[in-house]
């Protein structure tokens, strides 16, 4: 069996960051809660049996003739598995938007419609190749004696490329929308800082991921999520803690919900 050291590096570092971030978990449960613990574990399990790690533990053995028909099935379960941390990743990417925003329903309508599209785009491919026959694996021989599952394509059939494209299509709106609401709070003297925080660390998340052109990049989205909901989590604590017991007088007016995450009812919802 040959090893994939940078498959085996990548799982052993994601594990490491996981263990790290235990201290962080509290024991309130709500519904940012249990998207955390989802983003942490199944993504976590989904990306250690991904194709770039499995490769390493169950795919290259020296078999003397793999079934075309079991490959297909790995590559299909690797599809399926990074469709999940599509969507889960977009998903938390989009709540800090959409908070960012206020809760506004055209943010709401704009992220819902995109989603469906995405999966109706990955629906239509999948369609494709159960039309010509092709599920988008291949048996690879590189050296005598080393047959191994491989992703293959058919001659002129770009279209088996354009998996990613809708992906790429949403994330580049999520930056957009973020830097557009970044340079609205810098012409503003009095800026929320959750939102601002919020703006910062999603530009930050994006412009780290589109520099990072090896494979550690498929494992990055996992970990750097999960930390910006950490982030998040721990301002939200933080200024819990210190405002508890303390009742603002009546007089105090409380901003609407047009200015985004300027309340604690709001950003509970976040937790």
């Amino acid at each position: 069996m040959s090893v994939d050291l940078e498959a085996l590096a990548q799982a052993r570092w994601e594990q490491y960051c996981l263990v790290l971030q235990l201290s962080n978990e509290h024991r309130r449960w709500s519904t940012g809660k249990c998207l955390f613990l989802w983003r942490v574990h199944c993504d976590g399990t989904v990306t250690s049996t991904d194709a770039n790690t499995a490769r390493a533990v169950s795919v290259s053995y020296l078999l003397s003739n793999p079934s075309y028909k079991l490959c297909s099935k790995f590559h299909t379960f690797n599809e399926f598995g990074e469709a999940i941390l599509i969507l889960s990743t977009q998903f938390v990417m989009e709540l800090r938007v959409y908070a960012m925003y206020g809760n506004s329903r055209t943010i709401l309508a704009l992220f819902v419609s995109l989603t469906v599209a995405e999966i109706g785009w990955w629906i239509a491919l999948l369609i494709l190749r159960m039309h010509y026959k092709y599920s988008g694996t291949d048996t690879n021989s590189p050296v005598p004696g080393l047959i191994m599952c491989a992703d293959a394509a058919l001659p002129h059939k770009a279209w088996s490329a354009l998996f990613d494209a809708t992906m790429l299509v949403i994330e580049c709106v999520i930056l957009g929308l973020a830097l557009h609401k970044t340079w609205q709070h810098q012409r503003d003297a009095t800026a929320n800082p959750f939102i601002t925080q919020l703006a910062r660390e999603s530009v930050m998340y994006f412009v780290t991921l589109d520099q990072l052109a090896t494979g550690f990049r498929n494992v990055i989205p996992v970990i750097l999520v999960n930390r910006l909901m950490i982030s998040v989590r721990q301002t939200v604590y933080e200024r819990n803690h210190e405002f508890s017991g303390y009742n603002p007088p009546p007089t105090v007016a409380y901003p609407d919900r047009s200015q985004g995450l300027t309340d604690f009812m709001e950003l509970r919802s976040f937790e």
